[in-house]
């Protein structure tokens, strides 16, 4: 029978063993080789892989063009004015689209917040009467969204025409502490470049900004951005259009234009919603620049090898 010591040199022995042996696979797989694992020889490198499909470039979306064949249904504008006493009905469920932080920083009392996407997958919502709300900007996507929901068997859906900033310039009530309403109209460079993508919006540009006539599809010279002028320039774009509905009225002035200002216009024009830009050109130009150069990335893609006709 061994004895303690004898079980205890063996044991030492054994652990010093498996100690070398970890030790020289570690060297074995650190030590520089120019040969591949025979597993890894057969596969091509990544940038030599020929693909079968085709890949459509993603240009559509990065211009914040609508899903295909699914034009924008104007038809589902509602005013808030029209949607006060629905608001208190309980068969009429306002549908916030924005993203949660704002969702939770003020909302409309009762208003489930969903995508709408998620909102497609809500089957048992077909037959209630749905607002959908946004931030008043890119509502485009929404008339695309409320004329998808109606091809999929959503009954009575409408969109609240000018979002929350438009509901708050009707003076409806909401929960949570809302933002200035010159911050809520406000756009950035992007959004700029988005919502003159959209011919139902009118685009009008302000004495001193004048420059960006090129810049922006559907624009038009305002003059002096006053109450007068802009509804002047409204009816002469619905002569253009030919009496189809107005989505909003996008204002491009200057820094001077003040937060007042811009609310007193967007009480005068209501329901038509109001959106502001008051920064430069040069912010415009490097926004598209940019884009054109993520365009072109994505429009090039990476490396293709020949991979036969």
């Amino acid at each position: 029978m061994a004895s303690a010591a004898d079980i205890s040199l063996r044991a030492r022995c054994c652990c010093a063993a498996l100690l070398a042996a970890a030790c020289g696979l570690a060297s074995a797989q650190n030590a520089p080789t120019s040969e591949l694992p025979k597993a890894l020889k057969d596969i091509p490198p990544a940038a030599a892989m020929c693909r079968p499909d085709k890949v459509e470039p993603l240009d559509s979306i990065l211009r914040g063009i609508a899903r295909k064949g699914i034009a924008p249904d104007l038809s589902c504008a509602v005013a808030a004015a029209e949607l006060s006493p629905a608001a208190r009905r309980a068969d009429a469920l306002f549908v916030d689209t924005r993203p949660a932080s704002e969702h939770d920083q003020f909302r409309i009392d009762g208003a489930l917040r969903l995508s709408a996407a998620e909102l497609r997958a809500k089957a048992y919502l077909r037959s209630r009467k749905l607002v959908l709300v946004g931030d008043g900007k890119a509502e485009r996507e929404l008339y695309v969204a409320c004329a998808e929901l109606k091809q999929q068997g959503f009954k009575q859906v409408r969109v609240l025409r000018g979002g929350m900033p438009g509901w708050l310039a009707h003076g409806q009530p909401v929960l949570g502490r809302a933002p200035a309403p010159d911050r809520m109209i406000r756009l950035s460079a992007a959004q700029l470049w988005l919502e003159s993508q959209f011919d139902r919006n009118a685009v009008l540009l302000a004495d001193n900004q004048f420059t960006m006539l090129p810049d922006l599809p559907y624009s038009a010279a305002l003059g002096y951005p006053s109450l007068e002028t802009i509804q002047a320039a409204l009816e002469e774009r619905r002569k253009q259009m030919k009496n189809a509905p107005l989505a909003s009225v996008v204002l491009v002035a200057d820094a001077e234009l003040s937060a007042e200002r811009m609310e007193r216009l967007q009480q005068g024009l209501k329901p038509v919603p109001l959106l502001v830009y008051v920064e430069t050109r040069q912010a415009l130009n490097r926004y598209v620049a940019t884009q054109k150069a993520v365009w072109a990335a994505q429009a090039r893609g990476p490396k293709q090898p020949n991979c036969g006709s």
